[in-house]
């Protein structure tokens, strides 16, 4: 009879144990679900701030939603915005896990003899996974000198999207 008593004891005690550790994990994976999500949009507003601030030029392809970053460097930053992420190409690829999408932009010439064009900020709703959304915004400042380079020189056409 009293072992029967103990086992019952003992059978309540591990069952609520296991509840309390059910209702801890369920908590740990919605905090690191939330987490990971965090991380990556500071990771890309990091990244596309860095590259905005480094860049001398930045032109915008919006038919194929590349955005390419064009400094001092040998090889240009290119964004391109897919629908669930964002890929970035440079010296080295990253793949950010971000809904992004190109809200606005405003240009910085008004030549149409390119297929992108220069401009000085873009707008971009960021997507949170609970349906929300909110705005991030990059701009960059060009001094004349820069744009009357970048007009007269073939830097923008020689520029496309790549595949």
């Amino acid at each position: 009879m009293e072992l029967v008593v103990v086992m019952v004891l003992t059978a309540i005690v591990i069952s609520m144990g296991l509840t309390v550790l059910k209702i801890v994990q369920r908590h740990f994976l919605q905090f690191d679900k939330q987490s990971s999500f965090v991380t990556d949009i500071y990771m890309t507003d990091q990244a596309l701030r860095g590259d905005f601030k480094k860049a001398t030029s930045i032109v915008l392809y919006p038919d194929s939603s590349v955005v390419k970053l064009i400094s001092n460097t040998i090889s240009p930053t290119i964004y391109k915005f897919n629908s669930n992420n964002i890929v970035r190409s440079s010296s080295r690829n990253d793949t950010f896990k971000v809904r992004i999408v190109l809200k606005s932009f405003s240009r910085a010439d008004t030549t149409q003899k390119v297929t992108g064009f220069l401009v000085k900020s873009l707008s971009f709703d960021v997507f949170v996974p609970d349906g929300h959304s909110f705005l991030i915004n990059f701009s960059k400042s060009y001094d004349s000198e820069t744009l009357f380079k970048l007009r007269d020189s073939s830097l923008l056409t020689n520029y496309g999207p790549r595949n």
